[in-house]
């Protein structure tokens, strides 16, 4: 599955913040804790000050295995 990386920098900006009313950016680690957001959140982010996320990186995303 493909998602948009983020640094650790990029990563805490994005903790807790909205995206768009009522939706809150989610990153998440892969399997070497390194962060990533996803689609949904970069296609439907209207936050001014967030809109550099549509133009992150796509890379792989391997999830952790539970």
């Amino acid at each position: 599955m493909l998602a948009y990386k983020l640094t650790n920098t990029q990563r805490g900006e994005l903790v807790g913040q909205l995206f768009a009313p009522n939706q809150f950016f989610n990153p998440v680690p892969n399997i070497d804790g390194v962060y990533f957001i996803f689609k949904s959140e970069v296609e439907n982010c209207v936050n001014e000050e967030f809109m550099w996320v549509k133009q992150l990186a796509k890379q792989e995303f391997i999830p952790l295995k539970k």
